[in-house]
């Protein structure tokens, strides 16, 4: 689909991951976590889903 090629968020992701790679070695090593969507609560913001149900 060449997402890194259409969409800077999809590039940067992979240049992050790619940062990251580059930094290991025989002595450092490094694990990069692609979470989609974090749920839960942080003060004086609404949750995720509560503003997709109200833009229904």
């Amino acid at each position: 689909m060449c997402l890194t090629q259409k969409n800077p968020y999809f590039k940067s992701r992979m240049m992050q991951e790619e940062v990251c790679s580059a930094a290991c070695d025989d002595n450092f090593s490094c694990a990069v976590l692609e979470l989609p969507y974090i749920f839960g609560t942080q003060p004086g913001r609404k949750l995720v889903w509560v503003i997709l149900i109200e833009q229904m």
